[in-house]
């Protein structure tokens, strides 16, 4: 992140939507005595709606009988079978914070987000329609047409490629400062000297592969293991700087066997890259959100404000270590002293109790039954990196061309009800706002898509500390 800060955020200038929230909370008013959101009426109107229906929404799902404005409304039940079987449950989800964050990002990405939702879900109706087995479209993760998570996955590795191919002059000055130290000084604004930069990656990269090979597995397949998950940071990182939005694609190790099969892996190599998999699981709050997209945008808030990074950059060490020690003592309370479900923290009732839960079974299952390369993963890979570089041609070809490549990978990969309909709503908040009133009264509704972000956030919070409070019983 820090060999490619400076090429993403001076010389490519990308969204950052997620950096535009602290940077507009501590905006100051001409006066500079306070924070202008916290003088806009519209800032706290919208932070006392998203907290108070989120609140109310969530207390009612754990006592039924609180009365709630539901933020979720069913329109249609799931279809087992059939074409419409695609849909699962149609659902008009409103959640605060994407509306407020999608309503950040460019017009051109919200409309090619829902865009290539809506393409995604026609195709599925069209497969099921042809003989495929009724799925849903965010379930869809077979190599069967139209392969959405194969798609997306190619696209993610194409931008990994072009990330790296469209910074290749600022990388080659980067490599140059590391290894000769001309021009003297070259690097004094960066968040480290390029030559620990370097000398970090190569001791990191250097140690994944050690690891793996003392846990069993061959030097080739470590090295491209963990060539994936670097490039997979890379990828992810950029995706979210962009748009903010998750990429959903394969969970890394899957990406690694898909060429080579788990019939060519040995047992211990299949059990390593299993265990390993938090490495490279592509959910939010795990460890390459942490480590990619947080920190690149810490450098983006630190370069808008002013701040000198190198600074920064100590404290983002510092805060890791606290919140490393922290964490751990944290989840060893939970864990042994209120029980991992019983949580119902984030994520706790779900992914990762998951992943605990099976990966015995994966491991297993691939022991026992190894198969061989996924040639079809691999072809829907490279039909998804050609309709990636199509829609970037377009769009540097031509200026009436709307749809942006970034908003392919959002929408043919995990966009799911929550996320769609909030975003339509979003997009055309804009669209009308751009076209009635310009970038004037943009500007001016802007506090209230900021409040709304801070509502949601301080109500999910509000519901961690209850849990821990209550031994799980809130």
């Amino acid at each position: 992140m820090v060999l490619v800060q400076r090429q993403w955020i001076k010389h490519e200038r990308l969204a950052f939507p997620l950096a535009q929230i602290p940077l507009e909370m501590v905006e100051k008013t001409g006066t500079g005595r306070a924070s202008r959101l916290s003088r806009s009426g519209l800032f706290w109107l919208g932070l006392v709606a998203a907290a108070g229906f989120t609140f109310l929404d969530e207390l009612s799902d754990r006592m039924p009988a609180v009365p709630a404005m539901p933020l979720t409304i069913t329109l249609m039940h799931r279809h087992v079978v059939g074409p419409l079987a695609a849909l699962g449950d149609l659902e008009l989800v409103l959640s605060p914070w994407i509306i407020a964050l999608a309503y950040l990002i460019p017009k051109d990405l919200s409309l090619s987000v829902w865009f290539f939702w809506v393409v995604k879900w026609g195709l599925m109706m069209l497969a099921i329609v042809y003989g495929a087995s009724p799925e849903r479209a965010d379930e869809w993760y077979s190599h069967e047409f139209p392969a959405p998570f194969d798609q997306v996955t190619g696209a993610v590795i194409v931008l990994s490629v072009w990330a790296l191919w469209s910074a290749r002059k600022h990388l080659a000055r980067a490599l140059c400062i590391a290894f000769t130290g001309r021009p003297r000084g070259g690097d004094a604004d960066e968040p480290l000297p390029y030559r620990w930069a370097v000398a970090g990656l190569l001791l990191c990269f250097s140690w994944m592969v050690v690891f793996l090979v003392l846990a069993g597995c061959r030097p080739l397949v470590s090295l491209l293991y963990t060539g994936v998950v670097v490039g997979g940071f890379l990828s992810y990182a950029r995706v979210r700087a962009d748009i903010g939005f998750d990429p959903g694609t394969y969970r890394l190790r899957e990406i690694t066997m898909m060429p080579t099969g788990t019939w060519a892996l040995r047992p211990r190599e299949v059990i390593a890259l299993v265990t390993t998999s938090w490495v490279g699981e592509l959910w939010p709050s795990q460890l390459i959100s942490v480590c990619s997209m947080n920190t690149l945008t810490s450098f983006k808030i630190g370069d808008a404000a002013g701040m000198p990074l190198r600074r920064l950059t100590i404290l983002l060490l510092v805060c890791f270590l606290i919140a490393l020690g922290g964490g751990t003592l944290y989840m060893l309370h939970s864990l042994y002293g209120i029980g991992f479900n019983s949580t119902r923290a984030g994520f706790a009732d779900s992914i990762p109790g998951w992943e605990l839960r099976y990966q015995g079974a994966f491991i297993d299952e691939m022991l026992t039954n190894p198969s061989g390369p996924e040639w079809d993963g691999v072809l829907w890979c490279g039909v998804g990196a050609l309709v990636f570089v199509s829609v970037a041609l377009m769009r540097l070809r031509f200026l009436w061309w709307p749809f942006h490549p970034v908003g392919f990978i959002i929408g043919f990969g995990l966009l799911q009800y929550p996320m769609f309909f909030s975003v339509v709503i979003a997009w055309l908040a804009k669209c009308l706002v751009l076209r009635y009133g310009g970038l004037r009264l943009y500007r001016q509704a802007l506090p209230i898509a900021i409040g709304l972000i801070v509502g949601d956030v301080l109500n999910r919070s509000l519901w961690n500390i209850l849990t821990l409070v209550t031994q799980g019983r809130m």
